[in-house]
């Protein structure tokens, strides 16, 4: 070990540390209050009516009966609310349908009630009358030049976001968002290459599956505010799209980010929000609005369906020359949201792994009637990277090269320019592809288990991208019992961020964590944050808490010398104290740094101390024509993995079972390695649930399988008997300890290595997700036939 490594090793007594979550012990003991269980006095409770049909004009609704009925305080329909439309990226989702209907579950009314009771009697007595539109289902169908129905006749008309606002393609009326990219001669390529192989992928629609399902409670005051209590992964966004909805100043609306189980996508954007607080207006009181499982499969985002086309050109040596990628994504009756920008943020999943001297991609979102297609876990990037993996493998037999090697001869390393011109660092996916390939074994006879099973290995590696522009700040405030407070505006939605943000704190100023307190996001009071997504909270949040942590140790070092009669420059701060360096007698502890008066204590003249900073993760903007970055930086940065699976396939049934899964991860620096390996379990559960299990069953735009009965989430029955997780520290030079995030980056590569598995074991082909029993049995059956 280098003088310097060691070096480090010994200075980082907390960042490394696995330490428990901070609030770990009261959300297994049940004691963590979640939005489901706030009650207010007085407090109302909600219920909504949702459409029946997937497009349909709204003709009239009669809602005398529901308003009459004991026990209801109001009852409100869109044309009750004002003419607004909200969405970050395009602003075309009403709080509650006006004139039209474009899904299955859209909220068209709702009541408050004085009981849930009520509310749900009332609610059925509310009498809407429809007529019938065309409904468009397929999202090839919906990008059509003359489709049977264009579900956005404004669309052209609606407000976009001036940060990043989608592209519309003229020709095709129903697509919200076509975005290209464009380098090199792709068509001379294809010709001069030696193998040209074309294939069509698909994935079904997923529901994120949080534990918690959407609710919120909102309470107006005389003076006109607001007050949202929402499980939410971000609570400056959903503050955004309710003062979009109604119209508000952003100083007129609190968001409290309450304590959430999970959302990982589906609670980015509002949902029950802006009807909770349309009700609380109309009432006056609080309101309290919950969804049921079946209203959150139906009227929460889900993970986008997409079909992805490639072509590839490879010399016989194993270079890829030319690469196309057509990726269609399902994007539902709205934008989800940011789910929209999906579209753009796919593409960054073929950026990050590959040199590729030609290249052609583009991506369409179409609305079509089923319910918007939003944001989850990788943000596009899994459905694309299921797709360019496995085609790796196919090129890789094509050419007769072993798919390691063909991944090898491709591969970005650091300091290379991308596809868009990014400069990349800290890109390992060399190193990942190393470790799992010797954790699996590859290379090595696999040997085949007893009749009717076959067993083969699979290997993929994927590169998952954070967003850039974005930002984050944070405060760090000293009090005078030598404790500290964290305010920051990210919420933590269970993965721990708050612990290791503590952990950086503690790390900087040396404090004993249980002397640190992360504060609840609240609007009113928090410092900005765009929330938990992207894996950019350990990056983003992190650097702006180091930063204010700096800050604040400025501040209190020039405070002690003032006191000391000394220059700041020979103070150093240890802990709670701070001291003169090379004289340990001359020490003040902090508290002393106060003035003490009969009821508190004051900071003279700046009221506090307290530490500030804004981290402003900066980047270029993307050519709109040609998919350029106008920077060498469109990313905050790329997180490498790769993983391995050894499987069986039983020939009989068509049941695949994964014997071991090999996981390796480039974190940069691991700061808390327990809970994340905790992260990288529950990530490759989700993938492994998309690979073989999950997907939302729809017959006319109905969603036909909307609880857990029906929906087939894996439980631990069907997990991996054997995951080996690998976790690789190569530190990236912005981040905050050279740590980068990690949570989306073990779902990307699962569902290619399972592919891949299963041809090794029995010589079948998938391109579609979930590879059930049902479709593995299908294509033996075709095998056979040929």
């Amino acid at each position: 070990m280098l003088l310097e490594e060691q070096a480090t090793k010994t200075e980082l007594n907390q960042v490394g540390r696995s330490v428990p979550m901070l609030d770990g012990t009261a959300r297994i003991t049940g004691k963590t209050v979640f939005t489901f269980d706030l009650e207010i006095p007085r407090m109302l409770y909600a219920k909504v009516k949702r459409s029946p049909h997937p497009h349909a004009m709204i003709r009239s609704i009669d809602t005398s009966r529901a308003k009459n009925f004991p026990g209801v305080r109001a009852v409100i329909c869109g044309n009750d609310l004002p003419d607004a439309l909200f969405g970050p990226a395009i602003r075309d989702t009403p709080a509650l349908a006006r004139d039209r209907v474009r899904y299955v579950g859209e909220p068209v009314a709702a009541v408050a009630a004085d009981t849930q009771s009520i509310a749900d009697q009332a609610i059925e007595l509310i009498d809407p009358v429809y007529e019938e539109l065309p409904a468009i289902f397929d999202a090839e169908e919906a990008m059509m030049a003359n489709p049977k129905a264009v579900l956005h006749p404004d669309l052209k008309k609606y407000e976009f976001s001036p940060v990043i606002g989608p592209s519309l393609d003229e020709g095709l009326p129903n697509v919200g968002y076509h975005f290209k990219i464009r380098l090199g001669d792709v068509d001379r390529a294809f010709r001069e290459a030696d193998v040209v192989i074309e294939n069509r992928y698909s994935s079904g629609m997923m529901h994120t599956l949080p534990l918690e399902p959407a609710a919120t409670v909102a309470k107006f005051d005389p003076q006109g505010y607001v007050t949202v209590w929402a499980s939410t992964q971000s609570p400056f966004r959903i503050r955004s799209d309710i003062c979009q909805a109604f119209l508000l100043p952003e100083t007129k609306v609190r968001v409290i980010a309450v304590h959430s189980s999970g959302g990982y996508g589906s609670k980015l954007t509002a949902h029950s929000e802006p009807i909770c607080v349309s009700l609380a207006l109309a009432t006056g009181r609080a309101v309290k609005l919950q969804f049921t499982r079946e209203e959150t499969f139906a009227a929460t985002t889900v993970k986008h369906p997409f079909v992805v086309y490639v072509k590839d050109g490879v010399t016989k040596d194993g270079l890829l020359v030319a690469r196309e990628v057509k990726a269609i994504l399902n994007g539902g009756a709205y934008s989800g949201g940011s789910g929209v920008w999906v579209t753009r943020n796919c593409a960054f999943a073929a950026l990050g792994s590959y040199k590729i001297p030609n290249f052609r991609f583009d991506s369409y979102r179409p609305y079509t009637n089923h319910p918007p297609g939003g944001p989850y876990r990788g943000f596009g990037s899994m459905q694309v990277d299921w797709a360019l993996e496995a085609q790796m493998d196919i090129l890789a037999k094509a050419i007769k090269l072993d798919p390691i090697e063909l991944r090898k001869r491709n591969a970005l390393h650091e300091g290379d320019i991308n596809i868009i011109g990014e400069r990349m660092h800290s890109v390992t996916s060399n190193k990942c592809l190393d470790a799992v390939g010797k954790s699996i074994g590859w290379g090595n006879s696999k040997g085949d288990p007893e009749w009717p099973w076959r067993r083969g290995i699979g290997i993929a590696e994927a590169n998952k991208y954070s967003i850039a522009p974005t930002a984050a700040s944070a405060i760090v405030k000293l009090r005078e019992d030598e404790t500290l407070e964290v305010h920051v505006g990210a919420p933590d939605t269970g993965m721990g961020t708050h612990t290791i943000l503590a952990q950086m704190v503690s790390q900087e100023l040396g404090f004993p964590l249980e002397k640190i307190r992360v504060v609840t996001p609240d609007t009113s009071i928090s410092p900005f944050d765009e929330g938990a997504f992207s894996s950019r909270q350990t990056y983003n949040t992190g650097n702006a808490v180091l930063l204010a942590c700096k800050n604040l140790k400025k501040e209190l070092i020039d405070r002690a010398a003032s006191k000391f009669g000394v220059p700041s420059s020979i103070l150093e701060m240890k802990g709670e104290t701070i001291r003169i360096i090379g004289d340990p007698q001359r020490v003040i502890r902090l508290r002393d740094l106060f003035e003490r008066l009969r009821f508190g204590s004051i900071v003279d003249q700046i009221g506090e101390f307290s530490g500030k900073a804004t981290w402003n993760q900066r980047a270029g903007g993307l050519d709109p024509e040609m998919g350029q970055c106008e920077t060498d930086r469109a990313c905050a940065f790329y997180t490498s993995s790769a993983q391995a699976v050894e499987l069986d396939v039983n020939l009989e049934t068509g049941h695949v079972r994964i014997n071991r899964l090999a996981c390796a991860i480039d974190v940069g620096k691991a700061i808390n390695k327990k809970m994340l390996e905790g992260q990288i379990q529950g990530g490759l559960a989700m993938s492994i649930a998309g690979s073989l299990f999950e997907e939302m069953v729809l017959r006319q735009g109905k969603i036909v399988n909307e609880d857990f009965m029906d929906y087939k989430a894996p439980t631990s029955l069907e997990m991996p008997a054997s995951i080996d997780m690998i976790v690789l520290e190569t530190p990236h030079k912005d981040g905050p300890f050279g740590a980068k995030g990690a949570g989306e980056a073990p779902l990307l590569a699962t569902a290619p290595a399972i592919a891949n598995a299963i041809y090794d074991a029995v010589g079948i082909r998938l391109f579609d997700l979930p590879m059930t029993a049902e479709r593995v049995l299908e294509a033996l059956a075709k095998k056979k036939d040929n």
